[in-house]
């Protein structure tokens, strides 16, 4: 039979005041590391919400700040709208006003156009000449019209001069504008029904033989007229250009009206529309 040492005794029932102390104790201990979690988490969420309202309070200020710009801008474009309104008002009246004034301009220099052919109704121009003696007017005059077979009197003429640039082309304005007619008439049938037409020699002039042209007297205006609306005769879009009583006329074609050509305009408006035909 085992005995136990002397001295020591064993007993098989638990110290339960220990453990309980323990258990206890390990039991305040995880409260503990409860509360600490919990303020820390409390602590965290407190935290971030701050940090939340922060972001929303920054976001708030940021959309209220954008919102106020944009109020700004808003009105800023209204007010820019209403200028560029103001303004397109303003250019619309011009451009009514300044195409007034350029139809008023075409008017005007028409009628001056006008009045400035009626001043030559009466008048021929004798080109190509030699150098001109104010003693050679007369005679030069009579023998044309001796070549032509149109009677010839002193007091069919108003004046003659020399044209103010060249010294080779006569003036002659006649009286009566029916003379004019006649002259010019009869030079046409005279080239047109002789071999050698009308030249220096004809006139009795003392120079080499050169040609000599009769012709209506033109304004500027008409002369450039004149020599484009002819290039467009050349080039074979129009058939025929001639001069009639101081005006430009053309004809697109045989047995087409005639037209009236007043202006350069009218005439580019012409090679548009035969360039498109």
């Amino acid at each position: 039979m085992l005995r136990s040492p002397s001295g020591e005794q064993y007993s098989s029932q638990p110290n339960l005041t220990e453990s309980g102390f323990n258990i206890t104790k390990r039991k305040r201990k995880q409260t503990d590391d409860y509360a600490d979690l919990r303020n820390d988490l409390t602590e965290m969420f407190k935290t971030w919400s701050e940090q939340q309202d922060a972001k929303h309070k920054e976001l708030i200020e940021t959309i209220l700040e954008s919102k106020k710009q944009n109020e700004e801008i808003k009105n800023i474009l209204q007010e820019k709208n209403k200028e560029i309104a103001e303004l397109k008002s303003q250019q619309e009246t011009l451009i009514i006003n300044h195409t007034s004034a350029l139809n008023r301009i075409d008017t005007l220099e028409k009628e001056l156009e006008e009045f400035k052919r009626s001043q030559r109704l009466n008048i021929v121009e004798i080109s190509n000449l030699p150098k001109l003696k104010h003693d050679d007017f007369n005679q030069i005059i009579k023998k044309l019209h001796t070549a032509i077979k149109v009677p010839y009197d002193n007091n069919l003429i108003k004046k003659t001069h020399k044209a103010k640039f060249g010294q080779n082309k006569l003036i002659v304005e006649y009286k009566d504008v029916e003379v004019k007619r006649k002259v010019l008439k009869a030079v046409k049938d005279y080239n047109k029904n002789t071999i050698d037409k009308l030249n220096s020699e004809t006139l009795g002039l003392e120079t080499e033989k050169m040609p000599i042209y009769v012709s209506e007297s033109l304004t500027n205006t008409a002369r450039r007229l004149y020599f484009s609306a002819r290039q467009l005769v050349k080039n074979g879009m129009y058939h025929f250009c001639w001069i009639s009583e101081g005006k430009i006329l053309m004809r697109e074609k045989q047995g087409a009206p005639a037209i009236h050509i007043q202006t350069s305009f009218q005439l580019e408006q012409l090679k548009a529309k035969s360039s498109q035909a």
